[in-house]
C-alpha cells in the first residue's frame, strides 16, 4: 500500500481532493470505505487494527478526513476510551497521535462540541499511556 504524507502546510486543495478521490475508491463512497476502515481500527487483532490506526492517523491530517471521522458516530468515543487497546502500547500512542491532531486542528475545533473537544485537550494533557487511578476503601465489619 501506498501512504502519501504531507505536511499540513504542503497540502493544496488539488491534493485534498485526490487523497479523497482515491479514498473513496475503497468502496462505493468516501462514507463507505470510512465505516470500512472504522470497523477495522476496532477489531480485536493488533495485526489489524495497528496498521489501521496508523492510516487513520496520516487521514486525519485532511480536513475532509477530519470532519468525516469527528461526524462518524462513536468514533471520538472510541478514540478517548483508552480501554479499547487493553495496554497495548501500539494502540495507545497510535489513538493519541490521531487525538493530537484532532485537537490542534481549527477543522476539528469548530466540528465538535465543546465538551468532546475539551476531552481531546484533556487526553493530550494526559498523555498516551495515562491511567485513571481509582481509590477503593473497605470497611471492617464491627461484629
Amino acid at each position: 500500500m501506498l501512504v502519501v504524507v504531507c505536511q499540513t502546510g504542503e497540502l493544496t486543495d488539488d491534493l485534498c481532493a485526490l487523497t479523497e478521490d482515491w479514498f473513496s475508491h475503497l468502496s462505493r463512497s468516501t462514507s463507505e470505505s470510512l465505516a470500512l476502515v472504522l470497523h477495522m481500527v476496532q477489531q480485536p487483532f493488533s495485526e489489524l487494527r495497528l496498521p489501521t490506526l496508523r492510516l487513520v492517523g496520516v487521514l486525519v491530517v485532511l480536513p475532509w478526513a477530519q470532519n468525516l471521522l469527528v461526524a462518524h458516530p462513536g468514533f471520538l468515543e472510541y478514540l478517548l476510551d483508552r480501554e479499547t487497546e487493553h495496554g497495548d502500547r501500539g494502540g495507545l500512542e497510535a489513538k493519541y497521535s490521531i487525538i493530537v491532531t484532532l485537537a490542534g486542528s481549527e477543522t476539528a475545533r469548530a466540528s465538535v462540541a465543546a465538551e468532546l473537544y475539551q476531552r481531546l485537550r484533556e487526553y493530550v494533557r494526559e498523555g498516551p499511556l495515562y491511567v485513571r487511578l481509582e481509590t477503593q476503601v473497605a470497611f471492617e465489619s464491627g461484629q
